[in-house]
C-alpha cells in the first residue's frame, strides 16, 4: 500500500484557504453585531445630585434632569432617532410586515435611547507613607434606563406645566400639599392677581385664594392648567363645583 502526502505548497493553500474563511465568517459576525448596535440609538448623561435634596425616587431623579438642564442634547437625540426610524421605513406600507416589524424592533430598543446615571460624590480617605489624602467617589444612586417616548411626554409634561410639577406630586394623593409655593406664585402673576370670574383685582393680595378649577374631591390635579386665581367670595360660591 503507497501512502501519498501532500506536498508543502498544497499544506499551505489549505491554510490560507482555512484562514481566508475564518477571516471572513468573523467579517459578516462583526458587520452583523455593528448592525445590530447602532440599529437604535443611545445616549447616556451622568449627573451629579450631591446636593440635591427632595429626590426620593427614579420619577424625581427624571423630572429634576428636565427642570434643571440644559435639553438641547436630548432634543438633538430625539430628533436623530426619529430620522433614523424613518430612514429604516422608507417607503414601505404601513400595513406590510416589515413596516410593522421594523417599529417593533424600535419599541423594544426604545428603552436604551437615554440611560441616565445619577450620582453622589462621596468623600473617602487613604494613608499613604503615614499621610492621610482625601479623594472622592462616584457612588450611583439611580441608573434609568428611558424609552424616547417617555422622554417625550414627560417633557412635555414638565414644560406644560411652568417646569414646577415632578410626576411624583401629580401622582400624590394628598394634591392640596402638592400646591407649592411657586405654584402659587406662578398662577398669582398668570392672572394677573385678578379673579377669573368677577374680575376683582387684587395686587395686595387680600382675599386673593388660589382655586382648583376642577376640584381636588373630584379628582383635580395641582396642576398649573387646573389653578386659577379667584377672590374669597366668589371662592366660596363656588364650593367643590367645577367653574
Amino acid at each position: 500500500m503507497n501512502i501519498v502526502f501532500a506536498s508543502s505548497d498544497n499544506w499551505i493553500a489549505y491554510i490560507v484557504l482555512g484562514i481566508s474563511i475564518v477571516i471572513a465568517v468573523l467579517t459578516v459576525v462583526t458587520i452583523i453585531i455593528v448592525h445590530h448596535l447602532n440599529y437604535f440609538l443611545s445616549k447616556t448623561f451622568e449627573i451629579n445630585i450631591s446636593r440635591i435634596k427632595g429626590i426620593k425616587n427614579g420619577d424625581d431623579a427624571l423630572d429634576y434632569f428636565i427642570m434643571k438642564f440644559d435639553l438641547t442634547e436630548v432634543e438633538n437625540h430625539l430628533l436623530k432617532i426619529e430620522n433614523r426610524k424613518q430612514e429604516k421605513l422608507g417607503d414601505l406600507d404601513p400595513s406590510s410586515k416589515k413596516y410593522k416589524r421594523i417599529l417593533k424592533r424600535f419599541d423594544k430598543k426604545g428603552n436604551k435611547a437615554f440611560i441616565l446615571k445619577f450620582y453622589r460624590l462621596k468623600t473617602r480617605y487613604q494613608q499613604i507613607d503615614y499621610e492621610r489624602s482625601s479623594y472622592k467617589i462616584k457612588e450611583y444612586s439611580y441608573i434609568l434606563h428611558v424609552k424616547d417616548s417617555i422622554m417625550k411626554n414627560r417633557i412635555n409634561f414638565v414644560k406644560n406645566n411652568g417646569n414646577l410639577v415632578t410626576f411624583s406630586k401629580y401622582n400624590d394623593v394628598d394634591q392640596r400639599k402638592a400646591l407649592t409655593k411657586e405654584m402659587r406664585e406662578y398662577v398669582k402673576k398668570r392672572d394677573n392677581y385678578t379673579c377669573q370670574i368677577c374680575g376683582k383685582y387684587m395686587p395686595d393680595e387680600v382675599g386673593l385664594h388660589i382655586d382648583h378649577i376642577i376640584p381636588v374631591s373630584r379628582g383635580g390635579k395641582s396642576v398649573i392648567s387646573n389653578l386659577q386665581v379667584l377672590c374669597s367670595k366668589c371662592n366660596g360660591k363656588k364650593g367643590n363645583k367645577k367653574i
